[in-house]
């Protein structure tokens, strides 16, 4: 959440400009890039000051062994957001950064070539998982909740930031459906916002639209966060949940419909919605307007997954 800029009570104040400055040079960011850097910085120092070496400013030796070590448990993703935590540090201090030191970078290349690039991708929550698991989902004030949730998630391919950050003035109830205004997203850090449809399903068990109506209904929320904790005795919280709350309530509900949970992710929803928009056909064009990829490489991905067997050739062989 983005607090509010300091006021400026005048604009040629030194200090209050400073403080100004401050707060939006903390915006460029948002809270989870800000954590995710802190972690990754504070990893560094502690490697550090372990191996009794010096991280600000750090030479590009300390780098490479850094990464070396890390190589062995991290995935090359993790790696490369290390670099960018200590090139952030370094520049903030007001030094040259020693990532961009060609030993760093040989170092990397390195790695990268012996590990493979190929990363583990969150198994999608496809239409059968989906059904299964609104039949055991239970009636209660838990049960609609996560029904909604889901549902909603699965249909608006959603982010779990996204999802959990929806307000129930953001929903606009129709005739055709309901529109949901996603405010801002990882991809729209200006907060420029966007509209997304989402249409009535053919069965009513599995109808994001009934689901979230009979969710309001249940609940009696008219304003605020749509989805809220819940406790052991059925009683709503005002708080929101958070986005790791989504990972929790989908493996829990495939675990509640016999499914193994081992491969899915918070993010099986939203892979479930770009994989399954695919099979079915759906443009490109719709399925990028709806989830907001900016990078079409990424969004592709789920393409070459839906097309695998689809498009297998090995089904032609007359065996």
């Amino acid at each position: 959440m983005i607090s509010k800029p300091p006021t400026l009570t005048d604009s040629n104040n030194i200090a209050d400009l400073e403080a100004a400055a401050r707060h939006y040079a903390r915006a460029s960011l948002s809270d989870n890039s800000r954590r995710g850097y802190a972690s990754d910085w504070s990893d560094f120092e502690f490697w550090c000051k372990r191996t009794n070496r010096k991280s600000l400013p750090a030479t590009p030796e300390t780098i490479a062994l850094y990464l070396s070590k890390m190589s062995q448990h991290l995935k090359i993703s993790s790696l490369r957001r290390r670099i960018t935590a200590i090139r952030k540090a370094h520049e903030l201090s007001k030094y040259p950064s020693p990532t961009k030191d060609e030993r760093v970078r040989s170092v990397f290349r390195g790695i990268l070539r012996t590990k493979g690039e190929a990363q583990k991708h969150a198994a999608p929550t496809l239409i059968k998982h989906i059904q299964l698991i609104m039949e055991s989902l239970p009636d209660t004030n838990k049960g609609i909740r996560d029904r909604a949730l889901l549902l909603l998630g699965f249909a608006g391919g959603f982010r779990r930031s996204e999802l959990v950050g929806i307000d129930v003035e953001d929903l606009l109830l129709s005739d055709e459906g309901i529109v949901v205004r996603i405010k801002r997203s990882k991809t729209d850090q200006t907060g420029r916002g966007k509209n997304v449809p989402i249409s009535y399903g053919s069965n009513k068990k599995t109808c994001p639209v009934h689901a979230i109506k009979d969710w309001l209904q249940v609940s009696g929320k008219t304003k605020g966060a749509l989805f809220c904790p819940i406790d052991q005795w059925g009683y709503l919280s005002p708080t929101r949940l958070t986005d790791q709350s989504v990972r929790s309530i989908l493996l829990d509900s495939l675990m509640k419909a016999s499914i193994n949970p081992k491969d899915f992710s918070g993010h099986s929803l939203r892979a479930g919605f770009v994989t399954v928009s695919y099979i079915n056909g759906t443009s490109e064009e719709s399925i990028q307007r709806t989830t907001g990829h900016t990078n079409l490489n990424v969004l592709r991905r789920y393409k070459r997954d839906a097309d695998i067997f689809r498009n297998n050739a090995s089904k032609k062989l007359g065996l």
